[in-house]
């Protein structure tokens, strides 16, 4: 059984790579005010360094922490299943045995 702890691991070290990503760009605006830059491009590695801490936690959020994905459909009961009762959903039924604000019966003598 896999356990987590290298995934959280990795996950701590890419929160530090965005901490340290951010530090950068923190200390790259200070030095642009204080020399009256007008560069406004971050610098490749900034850009290069919060890319692989992003791609780092997604990686271990997905495959190392998550546990493994489930089906959505039983393929089992899904063979079972009609093509008319495959596109039912019972958020979009309509009720028409609903009565009507207006009585017809009484319209309909006239």
């Amino acid at each position: 059984k896999q356990t987590p702890f290298f995934g959280f691991v990795l996950l701590l070290i890419s929160s530090l790579l965005f901490i340290h990503g951010a530090m950068g760009v923190s200390q790259f605006k200070h030095w642009l005010s204080t020399h009256d830059e007008t560069n406004k491009v971050l610098p490749f590695d900034i850009i290069l360094e919060c890319l692989i801490g992003l791609g780092v936690a997604v990686f271990s959020i997905t495959f190392l922490i998550s546990r493994p994905f489930k089906e959505i459909v039983n393929t089992s009961e899904a063979k079972l299943k009609s093509m008319d009762s495959l596109f039912y959903s019972e958020d979009f039924t309509t009720f028409k045995r609903r009565r009507h604000p207006l009585v017809l019966d009484s319209l309909k003598d006239k």
